[in-house]
């Protein structure tokens, strides 16, 4: 009997997003990929799956893959159960082997029974795993027995079974997830209040590793632990990125190094890039221990850096940069075959295993585009992206993604797409200082993609959606179409941007349209753009010119030929009112876009000193 089995594993978001550092993130990622791999492996190996979804060529691993697999299994009636304990089992299994591993990294000091019980039990309730099967007749079943199993599945995740937590989880919460008891701390720092110390474990950890008053569950500890070689950069050091892919080949790359040599590599961390933190108070506060042999050598040593960066008209050091996550639009109406967008005479398995292999050459790409110097790619599996971008390279890499996006998987799949359906992604970007809490971060990322989606913001899909995180708590949000294959409206949004960096305008039409817009919208949510609109396009046109500024609009020319004022005028002109005149046809969402390229455009990393 032929069966269609569908795996998956959570819960995702919590396990990924609770989160304090950028390794906490990555590691959830890599442990979620590598759950779904031995699911995957014993279902081949033990049973003789057949692997529709993820793709996976013969003899390769990919580095992410989504939470869940959907193969098909020719089985005897009686062994559909035996075979999803067996997945189930073997995913639990590697899960708790992953949590020894990271226990192994900690090097724990004294740990007892009771600390050992209480881990492994955190450990071993955590995984939420399900799995169902549906029974295929024939071959012509397979598009009705996808949309059953699915369905089926969303029923079984519905009803949920649970357990309660233990009596004696009643000491302090974990620093991340504020969930299960923090049972790991660093030895290094006095313990905070309220902890159980009979079952905890003290490690001698790099401060920049587990800080002072951290205290870690055993969910988080693995996570944090998963690998002894700590590389992932911090939100610190991909807020550095332009300056470190730039500086090749000057004598900023001496004195970076030269820096950088100051710190025990254990300790070092992007952080020490900016000067709030190379102070007395803070490194005596944190324990950091550096070779200069005073606090003030190392500050010197460091505006030695950054004078020669600025020498060598580098990108100075941003303390913002951005979170970018996406994934595809209606994947769950594509993936059923619904008639609206999947033809309805394409054979869906045979369209699966396309889309299936699609996306993983898709991740595979989309993975470079980041990880060249521009930033840095926490998930690229299926179709979902996560990944950190320094400002300096933000637009460049949603255009190339979104780009890519279009080549790779919908151009690749039209035969099989119902008449003017286009196979697009939207896009969330959540800008935040470093400073900026990352669980935070990664939950206006995910805000940000939802909005890009909904009909309120992006207008419903193929739309991308900024939240700005202001270091005073100040939050803006704006979405916007794509603006087509040619992505005119992220273009818009660039130039407004990139004329601005160039001086060749200043940003006070911003401050005009806000103070004359926020006041025509009155007591109204929107005003008649039936009676203002040409009115307001008008006054753009106005107020654009007069912020021009000649000196810079001359520097511009000289250091880029060919250009002419009266054309870099028309093209600043309407790259405003492309933002203004967008599907959405809202005056704050307008308004909000031009805060947000005026605070790109004030980052410092976005100009050459």
């Amino acid at each position: 009997m032929t069966y269609l089995f569908l795996f998956t594993i959570g819960p995702v978001q919590s396990f990924i997003a609770q989160a304090r550092k950028t390794m906490d993130l990555k590691a959830g990622s890599d442990m979620l990929s590598k759950l779904t791999l031995t699911g995957i492996q014993t279902a081949r190996d033990h049973f003789g799956a057949e692997l529709i979804f993820p793709y996976m060529p013969k003899g390769e691993e990919p580095d992410s893959m989504p939470n869940k697999f959907l193969a098909e299994v020719n089985l005897e009636p009686d062994q559909a159960q035996s075979m999803g304990k067996k997945v189930e089992t073997d995913v639990r299994k590697a899960f708790s082997v992953m949590a020894e591993k990271a226990l192994k990294n900690m090097k724990p000091k004294n740990e007892g029974q009771a600390f050992l019980e209480k881990f492994f039990e955190q450990i071993e309730s955590h995984l939420e795993v399900y799995w169902v099967f549906e029974k295929l007749e024939n071959e012509q079943d397979y598009r009705k027995g996808y949309q059953q199993i699915e369905q089926n599945l969303g029923i079984v995740k519905n009803m949920r079974a649970f357990t309660q937590l233990p009596m004696d989880e009643d000491g302090r919460k974990c620093s991340v997830s504020g969930e299960r008891d923090a049972l790991v701390f660093n030895d290094r720092f006095r313990l905070p209040a309220f902890v159980k110390t009979t079952r905890i474990a003290k490690i001698r950890k790099s401060p920049v590793l587990i800080g002072s008053g951290e205290g870690l569950s055993a969910v988080v500890a693995a996570k944090r632990f998963f690998t002894s070689n700590v590389t992932f950069p911090s939100v610190a050091e991909i807020a550095a990125k332009a300056l470190e892919r730039e500086m090749p080949g000057t004598n900023t790359s001496a004195a970076y190094q030269i820096y950088k040599g100051c710190f025990d590599p254990d300790d070092w961390d992007g952080q020490f890039l900016f000067e709030e933190n190379v102070t007395d108070r803070f490194l005596e506060k944190n324990e950091i221990v550096h070779k200069c042999s005073s606090n003030k050598v190392l500050r010197e040593q460091l505006k030695q850096l950054k004078q020669n960066a600025k020498e060598d008209k580098l990108p100075s050091i941003s303390s913002y940069y951005a979170l970018l996550t996406f994934d595809g639009d209606r994947m769950g109406a594509t993936w059923a075959g619904d008639e609206e967008y999947i033809r309805e005479d394409a054979d869906l398995k045979t369209f699966h295993n396309a889309l299936s292999e699609r996306l993983y050459h898709f991740a595979q790409k989309a993975r470079k585009v980041l990880d060249n110097g521009k930033g840095q790619t926490i998930y690229a599996g299926g179709d979902d992206f996560s990944g950190f971008v320094n400002l300096h390279y933000l637009f460049d890499v949603m255009s190339e993604l979104r780009s890519l996006y279009h080549k790779e998987v919908h151009k690749q799949l039209t035969e099989y797409l119902a008449e003017d359906k286009v196979l697009s992604f939207s896009a969330g970007v959540c800008i935040a200082h470093y400073k900026n809490p990352l669980g935070e971060v990664v939950r206006f990322a995910h805000k940000a993609q939802d909005f890009a989606k909904s009909e309120d913001g992006g207008g419903g899909r193929d739309a991308f959606a900024f939240y700005l995180m202001k270091r005073s708590g100040e939050i803006q949000r704006a979405a916007i179409k794509w603006g087509g294959e040619n992505l005119e409206n992220l273009k818009a949004l660039e130039t407004v941007t990139t004329l601005m960096q160039e001086e060749c305008f200043s940003n006070t039409f911003i401050s005009v349209l806000n103070y004359e817009l926020m006041g025509l919208i009155g007591r109204e949510k929107e005003p008649q753009f039936d009676r203002f609109g040409a009115i307001i396009r008008k006054e753009i046109n106005r107020l654009v010119s007069r912020s021009k500024i000649d000196e810079g609009i001359k520097k511009y020319i000289e250091r880029y030929p060919g250009q002419k004022k009266e054309e870099l005028i028309e093209e600043m002109r309407s790259s405003v009112e492309k933002l203004f005149n967008s599907e959405q046809w809202k005056t704050e969402n307008f308004l909000h876009w031009l805060e947000i390229a005026d605070f790109l455009n004030r980052q410092p990393d976005q100009h050459a000193n």
